[in-house]
Protein backbone atom coordinates (compact mmCIF):
# COMPACT_ATOMS: atom_id res chain seq x y z
CA UNK A 1 0.00 0.00 0.00
CA UNK A 2 3.11 2.40 0.76
CA UNK A 3 4.20 2.09 -2.65
CA UNK A 4 1.10 2.18 -4.37
CA UNK A 5 0.28 5.17 -2.69
CA UNK A 6 3.48 6.43 -3.35
CA UNK A 7 3.59 5.81 -7.38
CA UNK A 8 0.13 7.42 -7.40
CA UNK A 9 1.77 11.04 -5.75
CA UNK A 10 4.37 10.47 -8.12
CA UNK A 11 2.01 11.14 -11.16
CA UNK A 12 0.23 14.12 -9.32
CA UNK A 13 -2.59 12.01 -8.65
CA UNK A 14 -4.89 12.06 -5.67
CA UNK A 15 -6.67 8.80 -4.18
CA UNK A 16 -9.02 8.94 -2.01
CA UNK A 17 -9.38 5.24 -0.19
CA UNK A 18 -13.01 3.66 1.11
CA UNK A 19 -13.34 2.69 4.60
CA UNK A 20 -16.52 0.60 5.89
CA UNK A 21 -19.09 2.48 7.45
CA UNK A 22 -20.43 2.21 10.73
CA UNK A 23 -24.10 1.53 10.13
CA UNK A 24 -23.88 -0.75 7.10
CA UNK A 25 -21.38 -3.06 9.28
CA UNK A 26 -23.84 -2.96 11.97
CA UNK A 27 -26.90 -3.79 10.46
CA UNK A 28 -25.42 -5.88 8.15
CA UNK A 29 -23.40 -8.57 10.72
CA UNK A 30 -26.86 -8.52 13.01
CA UNK A 31 -29.54 -8.99 9.39
CA UNK A 32 -31.60 -6.01 9.27
CA UNK A 33 -34.45 -7.79 11.06
CA UNK A 34 -32.25 -8.56 14.09
CA UNK A 35 -31.16 -5.30 14.15
CA UNK A 36 -34.85 -3.51 14.04
CA UNK A 37 -35.81 -5.44 16.58
CA UNK A 38 -32.96 -4.21 19.16
CA UNK A 39 -33.27 -0.54 17.94
CA UNK A 40 -37.51 -1.16 18.42
CA UNK A 41 -36.99 -3.01 21.80
CA UNK A 42 -34.62 -0.22 22.63
CA UNK A 43 -31.85 -3.11 23.00
CA UNK A 44 -28.76 -0.20 22.34
CA UNK A 45 -26.45 -1.42 24.99
CA UNK A 46 -26.07 -4.73 22.36
CA UNK A 47 -25.72 -2.90 19.25
CA UNK A 48 -23.35 -0.15 20.16
CA UNK A 49 -21.25 -3.18 21.31
CA UNK A 50 -21.39 -4.44 17.87
CA UNK A 51 -20.90 -0.64 16.81
CA UNK A 52 -17.74 -0.24 18.93
CA UNK A 53 -16.48 -3.02 17.48
CA UNK A 54 -16.21 -2.35 14.09
CA UNK A 55 -15.57 1.48 14.91
CA UNK A 56 -12.00 0.06 16.80
CA UNK A 57 -11.39 -1.38 13.69
CA UNK A 58 -12.12 1.80 11.04
CA UNK A 59 -10.07 3.88 13.23
CA UNK A 60 -6.74 1.21 13.29
CA UNK A 61 -7.10 1.08 9.23
CA UNK A 62 -7.07 4.65 9.24
CA UNK A 63 -3.68 4.65 11.13
CA UNK A 64 -2.30 2.29 9.08
CA UNK A 65 -3.38 3.94 5.94
CA UNK A 66 -1.75 6.98 7.58
CA UNK A 67 1.09 5.75 7.85
CA UNK A 68 1.58 4.52 4.26
CA UNK A 69 0.95 8.00 3.11
CA UNK A 70 -2.70 8.19 2.94
CA UNK A 71 -4.68 11.89 2.81
CA UNK A 72 -8.25 11.43 2.04
CA UNK A 73 -10.48 9.26 2.60
CA UNK A 74 -14.04 8.14 1.90
CA UNK A 75 -16.91 6.22 4.16
CA UNK A 76 -19.49 4.06 2.18
CA UNK A 77 -22.02 4.09 4.79
CA UNK A 78 -25.23 3.96 2.48
CA UNK A 79 -28.24 5.33 5.08
CA UNK A 80 -30.81 5.80 2.60
CA UNK A 81 -33.58 4.10 -0.22
CA UNK A 82 -36.09 6.04 -2.71
CA UNK A 83 -37.57 9.09 -0.66
CA UNK A 84 -36.67 6.87 2.93
CA UNK A 85 -33.95 6.76 5.14
CA UNK A 86 -33.82 3.01 6.56
CA UNK A 87 -33.66 4.66 9.81
CA UNK A 88 -34.86 8.44 11.68
CA UNK A 89 -31.81 10.63 11.88
CA UNK A 90 -32.34 10.92 15.61
CA UNK A 91 -32.11 6.87 16.54
CA UNK A 92 -28.94 7.26 13.77
CA UNK A 93 -27.39 10.50 15.83
CA UNK A 94 -27.99 8.18 19.26
CA UNK A 95 -26.04 4.87 17.77
CA UNK A 96 -23.15 6.26 15.56
CA UNK A 97 -22.31 10.10 16.19
CA UNK A 98 -19.85 9.29 18.79
CA UNK A 99 -18.15 6.78 17.04
CA UNK A 100 -18.09 8.76 13.72
CA UNK A 101 -16.95 11.92 15.63
CA UNK A 102 -13.91 9.80 16.43
CA UNK A 103 -13.15 9.01 13.41
CA UNK A 104 -13.98 12.47 11.72
CA UNK A 105 -11.29 13.75 14.35
CA UNK A 106 -8.26 11.09 13.81
CA UNK A 107 -8.29 12.27 10.37
CA UNK A 108 -8.55 15.88 10.67
CA UNK A 109 -5.94 16.22 13.15
CA UNK A 110 -3.89 15.57 10.27
CA UNK A 111 -5.02 17.77 8.44
CA UNK A 112 -6.85 15.58 5.94
CA UNK A 113 -10.31 15.05 4.41
CA UNK A 114 -12.88 12.90 4.93
CA UNK A 115 -16.05 12.29 2.83
CA UNK A 116 -19.28 10.21 3.91
CA UNK A 117 -20.75 8.67 0.77
CA UNK A 118 -24.14 7.32 1.28
CA UNK A 119 -26.80 6.11 -1.57
CA UNK A 120 -30.82 7.13 -1.17
CA UNK A 121 -32.42 9.46 0.59
CA UNK A 122 -30.36 11.46 3.02
CA UNK A 123 -31.55 15.20 2.92
CA UNK A 124 -32.69 14.71 6.46
CA UNK A 125 -29.19 13.74 7.24
CA UNK A 126 -27.31 16.41 6.17
CA UNK A 127 -27.23 18.47 9.14
CA UNK A 128 -25.85 15.58 10.89
CA UNK A 129 -22.97 14.92 8.53
CA UNK A 130 -21.96 18.95 9.07
CA UNK A 131 -22.26 18.37 12.81
CA UNK A 132 -19.72 15.26 12.31
CA UNK A 133 -17.44 17.33 10.55
CA UNK A 134 -17.51 15.98 7.42
CA UNK A 135 -15.67 17.84 4.65
CA UNK A 136 -18.17 16.88 1.86
CA UNK A 137 -20.94 14.23 0.93
CA UNK A 138 -21.38 12.10 -1.99
CA UNK A 139 -23.69 10.51 -4.40
CA UNK A 140 -27.02 12.90 -3.47
CA UNK A 141 -29.08 10.89 -5.66
CA UNK A 142 -32.22 12.95 -7.72
CA UNK A 143 -34.06 10.02 -7.72
CA UNK A 144 -33.96 8.78 -4.52
CA UNK A 145 -35.63 12.45 -4.08
CA UNK A 146 -32.13 14.26 -2.64
CA UNK A 147 -33.06 18.25 -4.36
CA UNK A 148 -29.53 19.36 -4.15
CA UNK A 149 -30.80 22.86 -5.24
CA UNK A 150 -32.59 23.20 -2.29
CA UNK A 151 -29.57 21.84 -0.21
CA UNK A 152 -27.61 24.30 -2.18
CA UNK A 153 -29.76 27.39 -0.47
CA UNK A 154 -29.87 25.89 2.79
CA UNK A 155 -26.62 24.90 3.61
CA UNK A 156 -24.42 27.30 1.05
CA UNK A 157 -21.15 26.22 2.16
CA UNK A 158 -20.94 24.52 4.90
CA UNK A 159 -20.05 21.23 3.29
CA UNK A 160 -18.80 20.29 -0.09
CA UNK A 161 -21.62 18.40 -2.52
CA UNK A 162 -20.18 15.83 -4.50
CA UNK A 163 -22.29 13.85 -7.08
CA UNK A 164 -26.15 14.27 -8.48
CA UNK A 165 -25.57 13.34 -11.96
CA UNK A 166 -27.57 10.44 -12.03
CA UNK A 167 -26.91 7.26 -13.88
CA UNK A 168 -29.64 6.58 -15.58
CA UNK A 169 -29.28 9.83 -17.19
CA UNK A 170 -26.31 9.05 -18.14
CA UNK A 171 -27.05 6.00 -20.06
CA UNK A 172 -30.57 7.48 -21.77
CA UNK A 173 -30.53 11.08 -22.15
CA UNK A 174 -28.77 13.21 -25.01
CA UNK A 175 -25.07 14.84 -24.58
CA UNK A 176 -27.07 18.21 -24.71
CA UNK A 177 -29.54 16.83 -21.92
CA UNK A 178 -26.14 16.40 -19.86
CA UNK A 179 -24.57 19.84 -20.85
CA UNK A 180 -28.06 21.25 -20.02
CA UNK A 181 -28.62 19.74 -16.80
CA UNK A 182 -24.22 20.11 -15.87
CA UNK A 183 -25.02 24.40 -16.57
CA UNK A 184 -27.52 24.68 -14.56
CA UNK A 185 -26.51 22.74 -11.35
CA UNK A 186 -23.16 25.05 -11.53
CA UNK A 187 -24.54 27.98 -11.74
CA UNK A 188 -27.23 27.41 -8.78
CA UNK A 189 -24.23 25.96 -6.40
CA UNK A 190 -22.10 29.74 -7.36
CA UNK A 191 -25.75 31.70 -6.73
CA UNK A 192 -25.64 29.98 -3.01
CA UNK A 193 -21.90 29.81 -2.97
CA UNK A 194 -22.17 26.15 -2.52
CA UNK A 195 -18.92 24.01 -2.88
CA UNK A 196 -19.56 21.76 -5.77
CA UNK A 197 -18.25 18.80 -7.63
CA UNK A 198 -19.69 17.04 -10.62
CA UNK A 199 -19.84 13.56 -10.43
CA UNK A 200 -21.73 10.57 -11.36
CA UNK A 201 -23.80 9.75 -8.47
CA UNK A 202 -22.39 5.53 -9.32
CA UNK A 203 -19.70 3.87 -10.58
CA UNK A 204 -19.29 4.25 -14.56
CA UNK A 205 -20.75 1.34 -16.26
CA UNK A 206 -20.25 -0.48 -19.20
CA UNK A 207 -23.52 0.03 -20.87
CA UNK A 208 -22.84 4.29 -19.79
CA UNK A 209 -23.13 6.26 -23.06
CA UNK A 210 -19.51 7.33 -23.84
CA UNK A 211 -20.22 10.51 -25.11
CA UNK A 212 -22.02 11.81 -22.03
CA UNK A 213 -19.03 11.29 -19.80
CA UNK A 214 -17.37 13.16 -22.41
CA UNK A 215 -19.89 15.92 -21.80
CA UNK A 216 -19.95 15.71 -18.04
CA UNK A 217 -16.46 16.57 -18.38
CA UNK A 218 -16.27 18.63 -21.05
CA UNK A 219 -19.05 20.66 -19.48
CA UNK A 220 -17.71 20.71 -15.69
CA UNK A 221 -14.89 22.40 -17.44
CA UNK A 222 -16.43 24.63 -19.07
CA UNK A 223 -18.57 25.76 -16.28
Amino acid sequence: MRNFIHNIKKIELDIVLSLPGLFEKTWQSLGFLNFSKCVKRNGYDFVEKVIDFFSYYVKNLIYTLQEAGATNFLIADDCGYKNRTFISDKTWRRLFFDAYKEIVEIIHNKNQKIIIHSDGYITKMIQTFIDLGFDAIQSLEPKSGVDIFNLFKKFKNNICFIGNLDISDLTFHTPQQIKSYIEKIISEAKKSNAPLIISPTQQILAHIKPENIRMMIESTKNG
